[in-house]
């Protein structure tokens, strides 16, 4: 799929998972290119990125799982410790080989939207985007 059509689908799917949530779980969501240095945003939806905005320290939390070179298509990742800023990015899957989407909720922890008692609703909806990506992987 092309990265027009991948926005759509993303977008669908977090709405899906927002309404599945019962809340808002991710108000913002953006693709990373790694295979380019520096690496790259190719497309950004959400309430507050600018240039000023560090991408790159708001991603630590994941990093150790990002740079693992194994991880295939379709893998979802989320940050566990409890130490992560709400504007540290939440969760990611890997859409393609060299490109992750992440995701974040701007006011809460991971930890705390995934206590949420409607967490387990919208697992299918992560699940569905996870295969999309493994069926039909985006071109960038």
């Amino acid at each position: 799929m092309n990265l027009s059509q991948a926005a759509q689908i993303i977008q669908n799917a977090v709405d899906a998972m927002n309404i599945s949530y019962g809340e808002v779980l991710f108000d913002e969501w953006f693709l990373l290119q790694t295979n380019a240095v520096p690496w790259k945003v190719p497309y950004y939806r959400g309430p507050r990125f600018n240039q000023q905005t560090d991408i790159y320290k708001e991603i630590q939390p994941l990093e150790k799982d990002l740079t693992d070179p194994q991880l295939p298509t379709g893998t979802f990742r989320m940050a566990r410790d409890s130490e992560t800023e709400p504007e540290n990015f939440d969760a990611f899957i890997v859409a393609a080989p060299c490109l992750c989407l992440f995701f974040n909720n701007t006011t809460k922890r991971m930890p705390e939207l995934a206590m949420h008692s409607n967490w387990f609703r919208c697992e299918p909806d992560i699940k569905y985007l996870a295969e999309k990506f493994r069926r039909d992987q985006i071109e960038i």
